[in-house]
């Protein structure tokens, strides 16, 4: 489960960044014999990563899951997003950068936003990540999909055009489908919450309908 492990605010010349700020994830083995669960720290991304979401990634090997990070971006250079990827069940995080086809809006009063990462399915590979993609403010809430366990995002598709920030992500039976709650507004990104069902084809051009 993704969580923030270390937490912070910017200070005097740090220029509105979060040095202090770290994303990491909380593990729990399954509870045997009805026993509590146990969750526990384990993997911690890197330095400037705050809310984050994560996604397991197929791994054609053996051993451990793969874990994709998808995190809120609060470096001294904002407006992407972050990523960091384990191969160790999230036990520990390695393969750090920024990912410059996911933009995350920067305004004088926040930065970035809370997004969502789901996937879709697995025969073919498809992962979905929702956020707003205009730069400057919270707006033009988009759709972008991945085939390659979320290197590359080559399809994208605007959802909501006008002011929007934090969304989730839930997919609807086999994954035809999926229903997106987002924040969004006419005089301001949270004037209301709304919900959206959404074909997967129509994100991928071949429904003209939703």
């Amino acid at each position: 489960m993704p969580f923030i492990c270390q937490n912070g605010s910017s200070r005097p010349g740090d220029n509105g960044s979060c040095p202090s700020c770290y994303a990491c994830m909380l593990k729990s083995d399954a509870a045997k014999n009805n026993a509590e669960r146990v969750w526990g720290f384990t993997g911690v991304a890197q330095q400037y990563t705050r809310e984050s979401q994560l996604v397991q990634t197929i791994n054609n090997g053996s051993g451990a899951s793969h874990i994709y990070l998808n995190e809120r971006n609060f470096s001294p250079v904002p407006g992407h997003r972050y990523y960091a990827r384990s191969t160790s069940g999230g036990d520990h995080f390695s393969g750090f950068g920024v990912d410059s086809s996911l933009i995350e809006p920067v305004t004088k009063a926040w930065t970035g936003v809370v997004c969502s990462i789901q996937r879709v399915s697995t025969g073919p590979s498809r992962i979905l990540f929702s956020g707003p993609a205009n730069r400057t403010v919270r707006a033009t809430l988009t759709l972008h999909l991945s085939y390659d366990e979320a290197y590359t995002w080559p399809v994208s598709r605007v959802l909501y055009p006008g002011l929007s920030a934090y969304s989730d992500i839930a997919v609807i039976g086999n994954g035809d489908n999926v229903a997106l709650v987002f924040e969004n507004g006419d005089q301001t990104f949270a004037d209301r919450i709304s919900v959206a069902l959404v074909p997967v084809s129509w994100i991928e051009n071949k429904q003209t309908n939703h």
